[in-house]
């Protein structure tokens, strides 16, 4: 009867538990005190995933006190009854296998694949294009393994989600969703132990990037005119010339002037005739949409 009661549960001992710990928390690994026959001795061993390395935490051997290995002592709570092990503030290099080992009459093994888990998310913009009356918004949201994009479209009224809400499942066996949930864009990461959010109004990006792009337009046509103005030679202007124009060589500080229309002379910069830059009453009219938020 006995030796038939060992045969079973060395069957079942050989299971693998699957344990999933959030990064920074503890875990307790169980062996009972059943489990551990009398003069029998004791490893926990733990078996990197990374690396496929295996390692001894803590042994028990006969008549001894337990031995600690170098690289886990501080790390390691244990009990010296049940022969169980406290795993303290978990890594991510601490995701592995971990096997309990009791050599005695019959050999016991109980295993633990141990997976410590991260949920933190970002939201980033990708890319915004606006006009009078309408923006679209392309976002992605990144976790440590996976990312996945979606695009966002506002009006004065309302904003709208291109295919509707996107998921996937990542490597890690988490949960990752982007969705729009009263005009705001919500990225969403959530694994067995934990879930975290990163969301924003879908607006207030678009008055945010809208208005860098237009800053940024506005330095490329400053450095445009600066360079044309370089190369223009104060007696032919609006002419551009070449680098070895005298004047550049005789190192002139005298400044572009750009013609009058209709004229073959020099005058003014710009007056009244030239060419206004609409990008303020674009702006004005982009802040008519956008103020409905």
């Amino acid at each position: 009867f006995r030796v038939n009661r060992l045969r079973v549960f060395t069957k079942l001992a050989f299971a693998v538990t699957p344990v999933f710990v959030q990064k920074g928390d503890d875990v307790m690994l169980n062996l009972t005190e059943a489990d551990v026959l009398e003069d029998s001795a004791v490893f926990w061993n733990f078996n990197d995933k990374s690396s496929n390395k295996e390692s001894v935490i803590v042994r028990w051997l006969p008549g001894t006190v337990p031995h600690v290995s170098l690289g886990y002592r501080g790390r390691i709570e244990f009990t010296v009854k049940k022969y169980c092990v406290k795993l303290k503030t978990l890594q991510e290099t601490d995701s592995g296998v971990y096997t309990a080992t009791v050599f005695g009459e019959v050999k016991q093994t109980t295993q633990y694949n141990v997976t410590v888990q991260v949920s933190p998310v970002r939201l980033t913009v990708d890319s915004v294009s606006s006009s009078s009356d309408s923006c679209n918004l392309t976002v992605t949201c990144s976790t440590q393994d996976s990312h996945i994009s979606s695009t966002f479209t506002c009006d004065n009224k309302t904003c709208s989600q291109e295919g509707g809400e996107r998921s996937e499942v990542t490597t890690s066996a988490a949960s990752l969703r982007v969705y729009l949930v009263n005009d705001s864009v919500t990225c969403n990461h959530s694994n067995r132990v934990s879930w975290t959010n990163d969301m924003e109004k879908a607006k207030k990006l678009c008055i945010q990037y809208a208005g860098k792009n237009e800053k940024t337009k506005k330095k490329t046509r400053v450095m445009h005119r600066l360079v044309r103005g370089i190369f223009e030679d104060p007696g032919h202007a609006g002419v551009t010339m070449s680098p070895s124009w005298p004047g550049n060589a005789l190192g002139s500080s005298r400044k572009s002037w750009r013609q009058y229309p209709g004229r073959g002379k020099s005058g003014c910069p710009c007056s009244g005739s030239c060419p206004r830059d609409p990008a303020p009453d674009k702006r004005k009219k982009m802040d008519g949409w956008m103020d409905g938020s």
